[in-house]
């Protein structure tokens, strides 16, 4: 049973997730390490063995489908966040990197071991991000779309009868 299996199947009641984000860009001014969940923040390791500090920001995390399949999504409201993510989003859309995406990694961990996440999702492209004029910032990040080239043929059993022994 993987570890994450176990964490929610077996653990003790007093046991908390930490979710943690990494987001980054070539144009932001730093790569931001925010957890959701842990108000004096928290001193994690991530699973090439480097320490990073995560500071407590007020999160919320909407995934957006079963952590069973390729298809992973995140929507990620940030808020309270000051000006400076406000201003590397602004760089981000008019600087030398305007055509690369925005990155957000997502770790899960245990309270009660911060040695190496229970569960990642790496590497989600940010797709949407907005503002409000409340200081809220809210991305879509989902995995990137390996297979986007489609024929437009429709595959019928009159064309291709041999289809039939695969339903």
């Amino acid at each position: 049973m993987s570890e994450y299996a176990e964490f929610f199947l077996n653990r003790s009641g007093s046991v908390v997730q930490l979710e943690c984000l990494e987001v980054s860009h070539p144009s932001f001014a730093q790569t931001y390490y925010v957890v959701r969940n842990a108000v004096a923040g928290v001193t994690v390791t991530h699973e090439d063995s480097t320490v990073h500090a995560y500071q407590y920001v007020p999160l919320l995390i909407e995934r957006g489908s079963t952590t069973d399949d390729l298809d992973q999504s995140l929507r990620v409201s940030i808020a309270d966040m000051g000006n400076q993510l406000a201003d590397d989003i602004d760089a981000v859309l008019s600087g030398a990197f305007a055509d690369v995406k925005p990155t957000i990694k997502y770790r899960l961990y245990r309270h009660d071991d911060l040695s190496a996440p229970i569960y990642t999702l790496k590497t989600l492209e940010v797709s949407n991000m907005s503002r409000d004029n409340s200081g809220s910032t809210t991305f879509v990040a989902m995995a990137q779309q390996l297979n986007n080239t489609k024929t437009g043929m429709i595959y019928s059993f009159v064309d291709y009868p041999s289809l039939r022994g695969y339903l």
